[in-house]
């Protein structure tokens, strides 16, 4: 592929985007697409600097820029939506920049402390022996569907309380919220991503209140009561 045939939107880009991202790692490791405003960056030595350097790179000028303000029309669309139908999502740990970043990242770093997370083994043990037990004397599976995609989809949902049979509602939840963040879908999926998003809200907003009422030793309950 030649640097002038890379267009990052195109569907086939976005199907597989592995040509594209050789091209430019290999002619143009800094790049400004055209379509987005964006600078995108492909080697691994200038991300590390990039991402040490909050001060110079920081979310702030990224939510201010050209790139966002042309979604203003349709972010204030789905924030009415959010604050009549449900909550309006704040910035991600993604999108803050020191001293929130710093503080909200200690709080993940507690929750999800080495102890705790070794404590998990063998949930994660019995979990995968299951999963692999659901299809093994069928001499056959998809990989993805039965052990790739429910595998840590299960692990995440026992430490957040949530049912197991939920987890494929869960996964429709969690794909609507980082559709939106890739900015790149048409106004009537981004809709329907919104829709999405309000339905988890809904599952999770009582789960929230149960565990300021009565917290447990989740990573949940130690999240939504620090």
């Amino acid at each position: 592929m030649s640097l002038t045939n890379v267009k990052l939107l195109s569907h086939e880009t976005q199907t597989c985007p592995y040509d594209a991202y050789k091209t430019l790692r290999d002619e143009a490791p800094v790049y400004l697409d055209n379509d987005t405003g964006f600078y995108v960056i492909t080697r691994f030595e200038d991300l590390k600097t990039i991402l040490k350097d909050p001060e110079t790179f920081g979310s702030v000028p990224l939510l201010e820029s050209d790139a966002f303000n042309m979604l203003a029309a349709r972010n204030a669309r789905s924030n009415k939506i959010f604050a009549e139908r449900g909550w309006l999502p704040a910035p991600t740990l993604a999108f803050r920049d020191a001293p929130e970043h710093k503080q909200l990242r200690a709080t993940f770093d507690n929750a999800f402390r080495a102890g705790r997370i070794k404590g998990l083994d063998p949930f994660v043990e019995t979990t995968a022996y299951d999963l692999i037990a659901a299809f093994i004397d069928k001499g056959e599976c998809d990989w993805i569907r039965d052990f790739a995609i429910p595998m840590p989809l299960i692990i995440i949902g026992h430490q957040m309380g949530v049912k197991k049979d939920d987890i494929w509602k869960i996964k429709e939840w969690t794909e609507a919220f980082f559709h939106r963040i890739g900015l790149m879908l048409p106004p009537e999926d981004d809709l329907a991503a919104v829709e999405k998003i309000i339905e988890g809200q809904h599952y999770f907003q009582p789960i929230f209140d149960e565990l300021r009422a009565s917290p447990n030793d989740s990573v949940l309950s130690d999240l939504v009561n620090t």
